[in-house]
């Protein structure tokens, strides 16, 4: 069935991008480096509420409403492991630009192993040579950088 989701990409002011590690052990993209923080929503939840309540949850800090700048929506459906697993969701995409030293993230153990800044021009060379081992939205990508061309914040050449 569709549902929705928030995605949140951080950004800081050194033009780095936050990726977390998924865990080995998960069924979706596992031991995979995806979003900064991602997941679905909950019954009831506003697309901000569950965007907060993911970021505490997965990466151990808590932000306003004001934190997240919406840069768009992209619907996306992934099937894996032959067929069986098949995702389906309507995604709210946010940016938090801040900076938070990778130290300070406490990550949900139990969903992901790490979380490490990737520079801009890195992370763009990733996807372009086929994102081995990082979860590609392609859509996504497109409004992240997008996004971040547009206000000027920074160079994506």
């Amino acid at each position: 069935m569709w549902h929705k989701a928030a995605h949140i990409w951080f950004v800081n002011s050194d033009n780095e991008i936050l990726v977390q590690k998924r865990a080995a052990h998960i069924e979706s993209h596992p031991g995979e480096y995806d979003i900064s923080a991602a997941g679905h929503l909950s019954a009831g939840d506003s697309p901000t509420e569950g965007a907060l309540r993911e970021i505490q949850e997965e990466l151990g800090v808590k932000l306003n409403e004001d934190d997240l700048i919406k840069i768009g929506e992209v619907s996306q459906e992934g099937v894996q492991h032959n067929g069986t697993y098949i995702n389906r969701e309507w995604n709210d995409v946010y940016v938090v630009r801040k900076d938070i030293p990778v130290n300070d993230f406490v990550i949900q153990e139990d969903e992901l192993e790490l979380v490490k800044y990737v520079p801009l021009k890195e992370f763009k060379e990733w996807i372009t040579s086929g994102g081995e081992n990082l979860v590609m939205h392609p859509e996504e990508f497109k409004l992240l950088f997008g996004y971040l061309e547009e206000n000027k914040k920074i160079s994506t050449a």
